[in-house]
């Protein structure tokens, strides 16, 4: 079955396709692109980018750009959860002595466990263990010690409730009639994102939820209105190249990230 980077780079170069075109058209630096083709997804970048970067570099080649982001997810969680059960499988190496190995480890376990003595060392005799009647009357104690907590606590509970309903709370019967006032809906507004002069790779993320709103490559003169609920961030590859409208204001930003991109806030 062929890696999700073998898809990509068999699909450009069956379109004759080089790196440097399928860069200047997506807006997404060629280095980038040689590292999904490479299967190197772990390059230093937010995971929003990568994961916008596969899908619009496998919409551009005419593939199955959801089918193939579903598999990087699936590779992702499972590269994930093999470091995670290796390290729960030999421990971690705050958890071994000093300068021994895990095979050492479990080597001395077995030695120990071998009925192979040295003359030489002295052996240690084990005390005896305790009485039966001295374990009968500790394991009595226990459980009379137990019964005493259970029963105090008891006594003290009992004892706030009387206190409450003595108290001179408003009854109950007062309180059928207090009206409460219904929440505040949630606000919706909109934004409209235009490329003027040039095209960039878009993404906006929901402060509050953390929701993804719209994430894709504008071309030049191409405008997307996005509908959100609160504040906004948003992650442009060309910021330049981008207005954005809120409200009657107009909004630019500057290149500012890595490889002169930019993340700007609205409200």
């Amino acid at each position: 079955m062929q890696t999700i980077g073998e898809r990509l780079e068999e699909a450009r170069k069956r379109k004759g396709i080089s790196l440097r075109e399928a860069a200047e058209v997506t807006k997404i630096r060629s280095d980038y692109l040689g590292y999904l083709e490479q299967n190197k997804f772990d390059f230093d970048l937010p995971e929003i980018y990568r994961s916008g970067f596969i899908k619009n570099y496998a919409r551009y080649l005419k593939l199955n750009a959801d089918k193939i982001l579903t598999d990087y997810n699936t590779q992702r969680l499972s590269m994930s959860r093999g470091k995670r059960t290796s390290t729960e499988w030999f421990g971690s190496s705050e958890d071994r002595p000093s300068g021994e190995t895990a095979t050492e480890r479990s080597y001395g376990t077995l030695r120990s466990n071998t009925n192979e003595t040295d003359p030489s060392t002295p052996v240690e005799v084990a005390p005896e263990s305790p009485a039966p009647e001295e374990v009968e009357k500790t394991y009595y104690l226990k459980i009379g010690l137990i019964l005493v907590g259970t029963l105090a606590l008891v006594i003290v509970l009992f004892g706030l409730v009387r206190a409450i309903l003595g108290s001179d709370a408003t009854p109950v019967a007062q309180l059928t009639n207090i009206e409460v006032a219904p929440s505040a809906p949630v606000s919706t507004s909109e934004f409209t994102i235009t490329a003027r002069g040039g095209s960039s790779y878009v993404a906006a993320r929901q402060v509050d939820d953390r929701k993804v709103i719209y994430q894709g490559t504008l071309a030049d003169g191409e405008s997307q209105t996005v509908q959100k609920t609160g504040a906004v961030e948003i992650v442009l590859t060309q910021p330049e190249a981008i207005v954005i409208k809120n409200g009657n204001e107009d909004i630019r930003a500057t290149g500012s990230g890595v490889g002169g991109s930019s993340k700007i806030r609205i409200p």
